[in-house]
């Protein structure tokens, strides 16, 4: 499998436990380069988000990885606790922490890469994109995010929401799926306990709204856990590289969902 060049985190803990002050390098990545930064999602601990990102750079570039681009995962803590099953009950202060982590993550790419970094996030690791993009307006441009499945309130990318600048990346690109559950059902409940005096609409991974943004909408079908192991996800990814010498595509990838070798350990 496929590993990561580079890791950049400001978790205190490979498991549970709160946020670093500082980002820390495991190794520096360099920075003349195209970095191409997996974000996991909520109560995702060190272990899997790192796994997860293997298979997608799996999938994406197969055993090749081309010598311009850099591939790495930026970790964060989503999980507040050592039980994973404690941490669901934390979503509404992950939200939070999901845009503190992206003003760290943007403060870093302003003084390390401000123009050539693409972020692909999954779930709510898309808020921590979104927050790292915008935090590095003024300063630099990301060439490019792929918002996979993404927890984000579509009020957020509109009128006065946080992210209503376009484009925020030089290339943005959603993947969507209205018959994501998680989404559909739990998604305004942990919304609602975070925030319960403000308007809601709906996740911008359920539709891919709003498509007023312009950003390349592609409607997969996944289940919420499964973008960053579905083959077809590249096609999201290799556009919003501006296909950066991947020499992949869907058609000549084997499917993560019937190789058990890219099996999350610890299911979905």
């Amino acid at each position: 499998m496929t590993g990561h060049d580079f890791v950049i985190s400001v978790r205190e803990k490979p498991r549970g436990g709160g946020r670093r002050a500082s980002i820390l390098e495991e190794p520096r990545p360099l920075g003349d380069q195209i970095w191409v930064i997996y974000i996991h999602g909520f109560n995702v601990d060190q272990e899997r988000a790192l796994h997860q990102g293997r298979t997608l750079w799996t999938n994406l570039f197969g055993g090749n990885p081309p010598s311009r681009i850099q591939k790495g995962a930026f970790l964060w803590p989503s999980d507040r606790y050592f039980s994973r099953s404690w941490s669901r009950m934390a979503y509404p202060a992950m939200i939070d922490r999901a845009a503190r982590s992206g003003r760290q993550l943007g403060d870093y790419l302003a003084t390390r890469n401000r123009d050539s970094a693409v972020l692909v996030g999954h779930s709510l690791g898309c808020l921590v994109a979104l927050t790292a993009a915008d935090r590095l307006r003024g300063r630099g441009t990301a060439r490019g995010f792929a918002l996979l499945g993404a927890a984000v309130d579509v009020a957020e990318m509109e009128n006065d929401g946080s992210f209503t600048v376009v484009p925020l990346a030089r290339r943005e690109a959603v993947e969507y799926s209205p018959s994501d559950k998680v989404l559909r059902q739990v998604f305004g409940i942990g919304q609602k306990f975070a925030a319960p005096y403000s308007p809601r609409s709906e996740a911008v991974g359920l539709r891919g709204e709003p498509r007023s943004r312009g950003w390349k909408h592609r409607d997969c079908g996944f289940d919420h856990h499964t973008h960053w192991r579905e083959p077809d996800t590249v096609a999201v990814v290799e556009w919003v590289m501006d296909h950066a010498g991947t020499g992949r595509s869907p058609s000549s990838t084997t499917s993560a969902e019937r190789n058990p070798a890219t099996r999350d350990p610890e299911g979905p």
